[in-house]
């Protein structure tokens, strides 16, 4: 059965702070987990919630239930921290960083709404992939400065938390992704993700390459 929660104090006070920018961030002073309540996992969720691609539920409810977990799973995946769903220490570094980026005046207009360049994904251009018989180079670019990673596998669907996965080692507009150690004359699935200084995350549909013979 499937319950519908309706806050629509909380949402207005996650929209109002979207939309006009404050200039002081909400922080996180607290390490959180499943049954975890107050006013950090409100912060926490109404910054997740920006993001459908990480909280698609988008709830603000206050307490640190399953769907918050794999939120923050989510981002922490993106983020390339390790996906636990706890925020421990690393992660809640990590995001303080990024929800003080976010609704910082760095990230205001000149009219005090917030930078589109910083509420929304990189665009990704098409890919070119080159092969051999063990590895495969996936590179394309994007309209802004990104963290890039093609997670992979010899099956389709997989789970982007669980999948094996080789990260761009810069940070810029430009991803070569090279995967080694692959077998030969073999069908892989891979989905390519790019996520900016902000968090904004572009994965993109599932495609195919074949390693040599």
């Amino acid at each position: 059965m499937k319950t519908r929660i309706v806050l629509s104090g909380l949402t207005a006070l996650a929209m109002t702070l979207v939309v006009a920018g404050t200039a002081s961030a909400a922080t996180l002073t607290n390490q959180l987990d499943i049954g975890s309540q107050g006013s950090d996992v409100i912060a926490l969720q109404q910054y997740l919630a920006q993001y459908p691609n990480i909280y698609p539920q988008g709830l603000v409810t206050g307490y640190y239930g399953s769907l918050t977990a794999q939120a923050v799973a989510n981002w922490q995946q993106a983020n390339g921290l390790p996906s636990v769903g706890r925020v421990g220490p690393l992660t809640l570094a990590a995001l303080n960083t990024a929800m003080a980026s976010f609704v910082s005046t760095d990230n205001l207009t000149s009219t005090g709404s917030l930078s589109l360049a910083n509420v929304s994904a990189p665009v990704m251009s098409p890919e070119a992939v080159a092969t051999t018989s063990t590895s495969a180079t996936i590179s394309w670019t994007t309209d802004k400065p990104a963290h890039d990673r093609v997670m992979y596998g010899t099956v389709w669907p997989f789970l982007y938390a669980t999948a094996p996965s080789t990260s761009n080692p810069s940070f810029g507009t430009t991803a070569n992704v090279t995967i080694t150690g692959l077998q030969p004359n073999t069908l892989y699935y891979y989905v390519r993700e790019s996520v900016d200084a902000f968090g904004n995350v572009q994965w993109t549909v599932v495609h195919t390459f074949t390693t040599a013979s």
